[in-house]
């Protein structure tokens, strides 16, 4: 997972998204601010958060994320990931 991204409209780094060599489907994709506010609720899982909050740019700042998937195709097996993320304006 990356660790920041900048949502500027520039193309690059817009979403902060799963990043991976095989095929997954995401299951569950959250994302609080650092009052565990939910910012983000598995809205476009394909293609990740755009770095707003109620059609609101959402602030500079670290937040939390938590991702569950499963290899598609696979056995089946869901997946767990947490962290944190920076978005930067």
């Amino acid at each position: 997972m990356p660790n920041a991204f900048s949502p500027n409209g520039d193309e690059s780094n817009d979403w902060f998204q799963i990043v991976s060599n095989v095929p997954l489907t995401i299951n569950e994709f959250k994302i609080w601010n650092r009052w565990g506010y939910l910012v983000y609720d598995n809205d476009n899982p394909e293609d990740g958060w755009d770095g707003k909050q109620k059609n609101e740019e959402a602030p500079s700042d670290v937040y939390i994320y938590k991702i569950v998937y499963q290899i598609t195709g696979g056995s089946g097996k869901q997946y767990s990931q947490k962290g944190d993320v920076t978005l930067l304006r």
